[in-house]
C-alpha cells in the first residue's frame, strides 16, 4: 500500500510539473507578445501571440488571444490577416462587440475597408449569438410566451355554467346567430347585428332586473328599452359564447348630469385583434380610426380627449343610417369611461372591480346621468385593460433526469377548462398545470395554449430550445 501511494505521487508531481511548465510557456509567449505589441513590432507581437496558442493551457485564452492577433495585424496593415482573425476570435467565442467598435487598433481597417468592417460589426452579434447556442447545455432560441401582470382574481365573471346561460344559448340559439365563420370578429358582428334589432330604443324605460333572459322575453311582449339594457343584452351573449365582455358606461364632458348626457356601450375581449374593442349595440357599430382594425373606448377616449376627435369614425350595419355624420355626434361621449367588469349577473349583482379610469389629467366627476356611483379610480392602463386568454410559460431544470426540465402553465383565461400543449409540432393534447418535458439532443419546440368552455381557444405560448446534452438511453 505505503508502495502505490510513493507511486502515485509521484505521478502526481510529474503531472504537476507538466502543467506548471506549460502554464509557464504559455505566459512566457504571450508576456513576449505583448512587450512585442508596447513596442510597436505588431508583426513579431502577431506570430508570438500565435506560438502562444499552441500550448495546451491555450484553450480558455483562444477567444482574446485571437482578437489579439487581429489587433496586431490590423495596427500591420495586413487588411486580409486582421479580418480573418476577428472573424476566428468571434467563432471561437469573443463577445463584446461593443468594444470592437471602439477599439482604436481597427482605425485602419474603418478607413480603409469601412464597408468590410460595417459587414463583420452586423454580423457579430449573429455569430456571438450562434456561438453561445452550441456551447450551452440547454440554449433558448425562441421565448414567446405572456410575462404580463394580469390578476384574474381581481374581476367578476359572468358564470359560464349558470343555467341561466344554458337557456339563453339554447332558447335563442345564439351559436347559430354568430355561425362557425373562422373569422372571430365577424362572428361578433353578427351577434351584435342580432342584439341591436331585439327592439326599439326608448330612453325612458329602465329594466330593474336587467339580463339577457328577461330583456329579450320582455322585448317580445313590445317592451322598449335604453343604451344600458342594449349593452347588457351583448355583454351576456357574448359571454354566453365565451367571449368575455363587460358594460362601459361614457359620459360628456364636463359632467354627465341630464338626460342624453351619457351613454353604455359593450367591450368584449377579441382573440383576433389581442385587444379589448368597443361595440354599441343601440347604433349596430363599433370605431376605427380609419383602418380596419376596430378600437377600445380608451382607444377612443385617448383620440378624443388628445384633440383628434375627427379621426374617429363609426362604422355600422344599420343600411339606413349616415354614420359619417353619426360620428361627430357620438364621439364626445368618450370623454369620460365607468368601466364595469363585471356589473350584471344572471339573478345577482356582483362584488366586481368598478373603476372610473383616469388618463391624460383629466378628473372627471363621479356621476353618471345624475346618479352617484361609488367607484373606485386607477390610472392603470394595464387594470382597466387586462390582457386576457393568455398562457404563461415558466421553465425550471429538473433534478432527474439531467436533460429534463419542469414546466409550469398559468393563464388569464375568464371560463378556463384545460391547458392544451404539443411538442415538435406534433398533435395538441390537453395537459397538466405542471408536467416534465424530457428534451431531444437538437432544437426542441413547446407550444402552450388555454381553452375555456365554450372551446374557445387563447393565444399560445411558444418556446424553443436547443439541447447539447447527449441523452442517455438508459436513463429513467
Amino acid at each position: 500500500m505505503r508502495l502505490i501511494i510513493t507511486i502515485v505521487a509521484v505521478i502526481w508531481s510529474a503531472v504537476n510539473v507538466m502543467a506548471q511548465t506549460a502554464n509557464q510557456d504559455f505566459e512566457h509567449l504571450h508576456d513576449s507578445g505583448h512587450v512585442a505589441y508596447q513596442e510597436g513590432r505588431w508583426v513579431d507581437a502577431a506570430r508570438l501571440y500565435a506560438q502562444a496558442l499552441t500550448c495546451p493551457v491555450a484553450d480558455s485564452f483562444r477567444p482574446a488571444v485571437l482578437y489579439n492577433i487581429a489587433c496586431c495585424w490590423s495596427l500591420a496593415g495586413q487588411v486580409d490577416s486582421a479580418f480573418a482573425y476577428l472573424h476566428e476570435s468571434l467563432r471561437a467565442g469573443y463577445d463584446n462587440p461593443e468594444w470592437l467598435q471602439a477599439d482604436t487598433d481597427f482605425d485602419y481597417l474603418r478607413r480603409e475597408h469601412p464597408g468590410r468592417f460595417a459587414d463583420l460589426l452586423a454580423a457579430a452579434p449573429e455569430i456571438i449569438r450562434e456561438v453561445s447556442i452550441d456551447r450551452s447545455p440547454i440554449a433558448v432560441l425562441s421565448y414567446e410566451t405572456y410575462t404580463g401582470g394580469t390578476d384574474l382574481s381581481r374581476y367578476r365573471w359572468d358564470e359560464y355554467d349558470d343555467p341561466s346561460f344554458d337557456t339563453l344559448r339554447n332558447e335563442y340559439q345564439l351559436a347559430t346567430i354568430a355561425t362557425d365563420d373562422p373569422s372571430e370578429f365577424a362572428q361578433m358582428q353578427r351577434l351584435l347585428d342580432w342584439a341591436s334589432t331585439r327592439w326599439q330604443h326608448s330612453g325612458n324605460n329602465e329594466c330593474r332586473d336587467a339580463n339577457a333572459l328577461n330583456l329579450l322575453r320582455q322585448a317580445e311582449q313590445g317592451e322598449r328599452f335604453r343604451c344600458v339594457e342594449f349593452a347588457v343584452l351583448l355583454a351576456n351573449c357574448y359571454s354566453a359564447l365565451g367571449f368575455p365582455a363587460r358594460v362601459v358606461g361614457l359620459a360628456q364632458y364636463p359632467v354627465a348630469y341630464g338626460f342624453g348626457r351619457g351613454h353604455v356601450v359593450t367591450e368584449v375581449w377579441s382573440n383576433e385583434f389581442q385587444k379589448w374593442i368597443v361595440l354599441d349595440p343601440q347604433n349596430n357599430a363599433w370605431w376605427t380610426d380609419g383602418g380596419s382594425t376596430p378600437l377600445s373606448a380608451d382607444e377612443c377616449r385617448r383620440l378624443f380627449v388628445g384633440g383628434h376627435g375627427d379621426r374617429l369614425s363609426m362604422v355600422g350595419q344599420h343600411s339606413d343610417r349616415d354614420y359619417a355624420r353619426q360620428s361627430r355626434a357620438w364621439a364626445p361621449y368618450f370623454h369620460h369611461l365607468d368601466y364595469n367588469t363585471h356589473e350584471i349577473y344572471f339573478g345577482k349583482r356582483s362584488q366586481s372591480l368598478s373603476f372610473e379610469y383616469l388618463v391624460d389629467g383629466v378628473t372627471p366627476e363621479l356621476h353618471f346621468q345624475g346618479f352617484a356611483r361609488n367607484l373606485h379610480y386607477t390610472s392603470d392602463h394595464h387594470l382597466a385593460y387586462p390582457m386576457l386568454n393568455q398562457t404563461s410559460v415558466s421553465l425550471t431544470h429538473a433534478a432527474v433526469p439531467g436533460d429534463s426540465l419542469t414546466v409550469r402553465l398559468t393563464h388569464t383565461m375568464p371560463f378556463f377548462e384545460r391547458y392544451e400543449v404539443r411538442l415538435d409540432e406534433n398533435q395538441w393534447e390537453s395537459s397538466p398545470a405542471s408536467f416534465s418535458w424530457r428534451l431531444n439532443p437538437g432544437v426542441n419546440m413547446l407550444e402552450a395554449r388555454a381553452v375555456n368552455k365554450a372551446g374557445i381557444v387563447g393565444k399560445a405560448s411558444r418556446i424553443v430550445l436547443q439541447s447539447n446534452l447527449s441523452r442517455s438511453e438508459d436513463q429513467p
